[in-house]
């Protein structure tokens, strides 16, 4: 058990022999079977990646400074014996506790305080040898009985989304296929992989593709918004797969050519009502 009088900026000197500073230098530490230790190097002096530690020797990366706390491990990777530890161990921690952990991609979640924190990790450890295979979940909801945010809420009711704001799909409704014809500057899309319509939310034909797009053809075929929540992995421009949750709303252009009509998107990057955890 860890003393009652124990705090991390105590351990951090214990590693390093020498006394940390009370301000917002951060303290990097790592947790091996059921224990602190400094983090590893090969037989050259240099430092394993953290992808290394993580999946390869199932250990837990710590970063904290007086700004917070961020724990970092691999779900069903993870030593239990260090997952127990760290169960003790956070309480000791600066608040808010920000938990990124892995499975099937990265989630991140931030609680504001370290009792929180304990109870989530505790949550996350009866769940740690589950293993995700379901990359995207899309969800409907009645906005008249469901929080959403005022932006998309105002655009739901005026059926109206902003060309800077939004992105615009041509969909076929015989071929079940879609296309991005453009994407807003202001977007969420835009925020996070740009304007060009090669990203990876822009491409046809994956998993999250069949998803996603399934609400397009629904708007189209009934001319009526379409309101949902979105859950998915989804591979970042640095190549990492993360999870990422955004509501949207979906407005439909009334004209019909041919099979064919556009969709206008609308998206918040925001806490969804989708739990898979």
């Amino acid at each position: 058990m860890i003393p009652t009088d124990f705090r991390v900026r105590d351990w951090g000197r214990a590693a390093s022999g020498k006394e940390l500073q009370v301000d917002n230098t951060e303290t990097e530490l790592w947790i091996e079977a059921g224990k602190l230790v400094n983090r590893p190097v090969d037989d050259a002096g240099q430092a394993f990646t953290d992808k290394h530690l993580f999946a390869g020797r199932g250990m837990i990366k710590l970063v904290t400074s007086q700004r917070g706390t961020i724990v970092h491990w691999v779900m069903f990777c993870a030593n239990w014996s260090s997952q127990f530890f760290l169960n003790d161990l956070i309480m000791t921690c600066v608040a808010p506790v920000t938990l990124r952990y892995f499975n099937a991609g990265w989630f991140e979640e931030t609680l504001g305080s370290t009792e929180a924190a304990q109870h989530r990790l505790q949550v996350l450890l009866a769940k740690s040898d589950v293993r995700l295979h379901q990359r995207t979940i899309a969800t409907k909801f009645d906005p008249d009985h469901h929080l959403i945010p005022d932006l998309l809420r105002d655009i739901y009711e005026n059926k109206s989304v902003p060309e800077v704001s939004g992105v615009v799909c041509r969909v076929n409704l015989e071929s079940q296929v879609h296309t991005v014809e453009s994407i807003g500057e202001k977007s969420e899309l835009a925020r996070i992989w740009g304007v060009v319509p090669v990203s990876y939310p822009c491409q046809t034909g994956h998993s999250y593709d069949k998803v996603v797009s399934k609400s397009y053809f629904e708007a189209i075929q009934t001319q009526k918004p379409v309101y949902d929540h979105v859950l998915a992995a989804m591979v970042k421009p640095k190549g990492e797969v993360e999870w990422l949750s955004y509501q949207r709303v979906i407005i439909p252009e009334r004209t019909v050519v041919r099979n064919e009509g556009r969709v206008h998107v609308m998206c918040a990057g925001a806490p969804v009502d989708i739990h898979l955890l």
